[in-house]
């Protein structure tokens, strides 16, 4: 148990430290639907859909859903690298907001974070 515990917050300290530089969480805007069709024009059509509703995901609040949506897609070999930054820029979003939940005892979200880190 106290592994468990060390380790989680082992990965709450790297989330924050990777953080550090960046704007904050609450500070982060997803990208607006015109942002998304213009830097997902050329992605295969269901991409285009799952990264504008995972952006929508994340501004409601919904990371869980967002982090789901977003894993679906990250390893596509037909994206371009704008496509892919863009994809794991919206990944740290919601890992930070996932991060902070998970450091305020949020189980679903420590469990998602776990779940996440051994998928990479």
């Amino acid at each position: 148990m106290i592994i468990k515990w060390s380790g989680l917050g082992l990965l709450a300290a790297v989330l924050v430290v990777a953080g550090c530089g960046k704007k904050g969480a609450q500070d982060f805007a997803p990208p607006t639907e015109t942002q998304v069709v213009d830097l997902f024009k050329t992605a295969p059509a269901e991409v285009r859909a799952v990264v504008t509703d995972a952006s929508a995901a994340l501004a409601a609040g919904q990371s869980p859903k967002a982090l789901a949506l977003l894993s679906a897609v990250r390893t596509r070999q037909d994206l371009t690298p704008e496509q892919h930054a863009a994809i794991r820029d919206l990944l740290d979003q919601v890992i930070q907001k996932l991060g902070a939940a998970a450091a305020a005892g949020d189980q679903e979200a420590q469990g998602l974070i776990k779940s996440y880190g051994s998928g990479r």
